[in-house]
């Protein structure tokens, strides 16, 4: 393989590594509208998916951070609300709110297929009640993600990895420097 060559595989390896597919675990502000009422249609936008989860049980968490187990409601079912093959996530996906939710705020699971399926992040979504007069000032309650009282220790993430573009941007660079430069020493050690 040419010098060329093996140096644009390794860039392109180390860029991949640092790509914004991979830049989930949320919470990733992508659902719209955050406020409706059960049955309401709510879009996913600037992230993909292959399954959503409405209201998710600890144990659909996978690898997302534990100190989430607290915002499952036991009074509301979970339910599948987008459900797709991995290897064909939607870039548009949209899903229902259940009907006969009852009013609250709920978490929402969206799996992208990355990590072999696991790669997940999350949005919340508050249910009102039909007869609430002005449902649009609920959204100034909802939550960031921040640890339970349940997981001693947790720490929030502190900003949302799906859209922070200039910090994905400087290290997809330094990847594409540093796999430059790894692969430049290496041939040079090679030919010796």
């Amino acid at each position: 393989m040419g010098r060329g060559i093996r140096e644009l595989v390794v860039a392109v390896a180390c860029l991949a590594v640092w790509s914004p597919a991979a830049a989930g675990h949320g919470p990733c502000g992508c659902l719209e509208p955050t406020v409706g009422q059960s049955g309401s249609r709510v879009s996913i936008h600037t992230y993909t998916a292959y399954r959503v989860i409405f209201n998710p049980r600890p144990s659909d968490l996978g690898i997302a951070p534990q100190y989430l187990a607290g915002a499952y409601r036991a009074d509301a079912p979970t339910t599948t609300v987008l459900s797709r093959p991995r290897r064909r996530p939607t870039h548009r996906g949209h899903f229902r709110v259940p009907t006969a939710t009852p009013p609250g705020l709920y978490m929402v699971l969206i799996f992208d297929g990355e990590e072999a399926g696991q790669h997940n992040t999350w949005g919340y979504v508050h249910v009102v009640d039909p007869e609430d007069a002005e449902p649009a000032s609920v959204a100034a309650t909802m939550p960031e993600a921040e640890p339970s009282s349940t997981a001693p220790g947790a720490v929030a993430p502190s900003a949302d990895a799906a859209t922070n573009w200039p910090l994905t941007l400087a290290i997809g660079f330094a990847g594409l420097v540093l796999g430059m430069a790894l692969a430049t020493w290496a041939a040079g050690r090679r030919n010796g």
